[in-house]
């Protein structure tokens, strides 16, 4: 069994708005992601920041407070670990928009012999689309326990599987899948994305 787990807890401060409150084209954010997680994997797991109230959401889903408060995705991740006993996840932001289904099963499907399989394409490696063992807890939990933890000191201590751009088929679907909303010009292209879309 696989399951999704989605980050929710970010303040997006960049933004100017909590991630997990907005609406796209009609559809809160929270919902798009949650239908393309369920897609992909057999549960889905939304770890969100102590006290944080979730938008309505149509679907299953479980939701678990973040262990470490305000220690951001590495908390996060030990938190979706720690939460479920599937030895298999997918792990993406509560950000992503456009996430691919199939893109994220070949990410899963890749696990067996490795504790990650992270994509790089355009010279940025994607750790909040990638696919994470539970193997991985051990290691999150040590670095959870340093100063400044991050996503990629976990992967530092782990068998790390990097899906590099040039074994990448469709660049542009990869490109969608990954794409994530930091900053105003990012939801800007989300609606004009989705406009075009509904057309």
């Amino acid at each position: 069994m696989a399951v999704g787990i989605i980050l929710a807890g970010g303040r997006g401060t960049r933004l100017g708005h909590e991630k997990v409150s907005l609406v796209l084209g009609g559809t809160p954010l929270l919902q798009r992601v949650v239908a393309s997680v369920s897609a992909a994997t057999d549960r889905v797991l939304v770890v969100k920041a102590a006290g944080q109230a979730l938008p309505p959401v149509h679907g299953k889903f479980t939701a678990a407070e973040d262990i470490f408060p305000s220690l951001g995705p590495a908390g996060g991740l030990y938190t979706g670990l720690k939460s479920t006993e599937a030895q298999s996840t997918c792990v993406v932001g509560c950000d992503m928009p456009f996430l691919d289904p199939e893109l994220l099963r070949h990410l899963v499907s890749m696990l067996p012999g490795y504790d990650a399989v992270v994509p790089r394409l355009d010279g940025k490696t994607h750790v909040l689309h990638a696919a994470y063992a539970r193997t991985c807890l051990s290691a999150a939990e040590e670095v959870l326990m340093r100063n400044r933890p991050s996503l990629r000191a976990i992967l530092a201590k782990v068998r790390v599987r990097y899906l590099e751009q040039h074994e990448l088929e469709d660049l542009e679907r990869w490109r969608r899948s990954c794409f994530n909303l930091n900053a105003p010009a990012d939801l800007e292209l989300a609606n004009r994305w989705i406009s075009l879309c509904t057309r």
